[in-house]
């Protein structure tokens, strides 16, 4: 729980949110105005768009755990997430592909994170 409520105190959620809008409002205007050429645009833009995007989640995963470490300490913190991946209720990427494109770290990068008394 400490987690999520540092998303929200550190307004990640609006964040996420806003940066997806400067996707899909471009592209719902280009549709719904006969625009294909903003349409062209936003399909060109996306894949690199959606990399920074993705970049931006992981970051603030971590500040997440971080703030939630502080708050349950780092050892809570990392049961925590080894019960939620052994659960599966939060998967690990299992290749190369899935790890570019999954907007979670690791949980072993996190735990790792945890560890370092420089993150906490």
């Amino acid at each position: 729980m400490a987690h999520e409520v540092a998303h929200h105190r550190q307004n990640h959620v609006v964040a996420r949110f806003g940066l997806a809008a400067v996707v899909v409002v471009p592209l719902l205007v280009g549709v719904e105005f006969g625009r294909p050429e903003l349409v062209r645009l936003v399909g060109l833009a996306l894949l690199p768009y959606a990399f920074l995007w993705f970049k931006l989640i992981r970051r603030t995963e971590f500040v997440a755990d971080r703030e939630a470490a502080r708050a349950v300490g780092p050892d809570a913190m990392a049961r925590a997430l080894e019960t939620l991946l052994a659960r599966r209720l939060i998967l690990e990427p299992t290749g190369t592909t899935s790890r570019l494109l999954d907007v979670h770290p690791t949980v072993s990068t996190r735990i790792d994170r945890l560890e370092s008394p420089a993150d906490i």
